[in-house]
C-alpha cells in the first residue's frame, strides 16, 4: 500500500490540485483508456468551461491481446492518479458493450474497475449512450417520427453533430475533442443536467 499512498498524496498536493473547484465528470472508456470530462458542478456564474483528461490503460497496439490483464491490474492505479478523479462531485459512466462476447467481457471488466474505482470517491451513476444521444439531440430541437423529443438510436457521427452544437450554444471549446472526448461531453453535459433537474424537484 505505501504505493496507492504516494499517489494519492501526489494528486492531494494543493500545488497540483485546485480542491475547490468540483465537477461532474463524464467517462467514455476502452480497455485502453478512459476519457475523463468533467464541468463544474454547481454551474458557475462566470467561467464554466469542460475540463478534459485521459487516464490510459495500456499503449494502443495490433498485438496487444496479451496486456489486457495487467492493463486490468493496473487501471485502478492509474484512475488513482487522475486529478479529475479527486475533483469529482458525481461521476457519470457510459455503460455500452456491443455484441462480441470476448470484447464484451473485456470491456464489462474495466467498466467494473472504473465503477468501484470511482464509487469510492463520489457518488458514481451509469448511462446508456442512447440516453445521452436522446437528451442532447432533444436540446437542439430533433423530433422522432413518433413525436418524441429527441432520437436513442442516433450513429455516433450524427449525435455529434449535436453534441458540438451544445458546446457552441454553452460556449464551450471542444475543438480539439476527438470521438471518445465528445462522448465523454456529452454524458457530463447529460449528467449535469439531470443533477440539475433533481435539485430543482427538491428545493420546489
Amino acid at each position: 500500500m505505501p504505493e496507492l499512498r504516494r499517489i494519492v498524496d501526489a494528486a492531494l498536493n494543493l500545488g497540483a490540485l485546485d480542491t475547490t473547484r468540483r465537477f461532474v465528470v463524464g467517462c467514455d472508456y476502452s480497455t485502453y483508456e478512459a476519457v475523463f470530462v468533467g464541468l463544474p458542478f454547481p454551474r458557475p456564474s462566470l467561467s464554466d468551461q469542460p475540463v478534459v483528461e485521459t487516464v490510459v490503460f495500456r499503449p494502443k497496439k495490433k498485438n496487444s491481446r496479451d496486456d489486457v490483464l495487467p492493463a486490468m491490474k493496473a487501471a485502478r492505479m492509474a484512475l488513482l492518479q487522475s486529478k479529475l478523479y479527486y475533483q469529482a462531485s458525481i461521476f457519470w459512466i457510459e455503460r455500452g458493450f456491443g455484441a462480441s462476447r470476448q470484447s464484451d467481457f473485456k470491456l464489462g471488466a474495466f467498466f467494473g474497475i472504473i465503477v468501484s474505482t470511482c464509487s469510492a470517491q463520489a457518488e458514481t451513476n451509469e448511462i446508456q449512450a442512447g440516453e445521452w444521444k436522446r437528451e442532447i439531440s432533444g436540446s437542439c430541437g430533433l423530433m422522432t417520427k413518433q413525436g418524441h423529443r429527441g432520437n436513442y438510436s442516433l450513429k455516433k457521427d450524427e449525435a455529434h453533430i449535436y453534441v458540438r452544437q451544445v458546446a457552441i450554444r454553452a460556449g464551450h471549446d471542444i475543438s480539439g475533442y476527438g470521438p471518445d472526448a465528445l462522448d465523454a461531453y456529452a454524458i457530463a453535459t447529460t449528467g449535469r443536467w439531470l443533477n440539475e433537474r433533481a435539485l430543482e424537484k427538491i428545493s420546489q
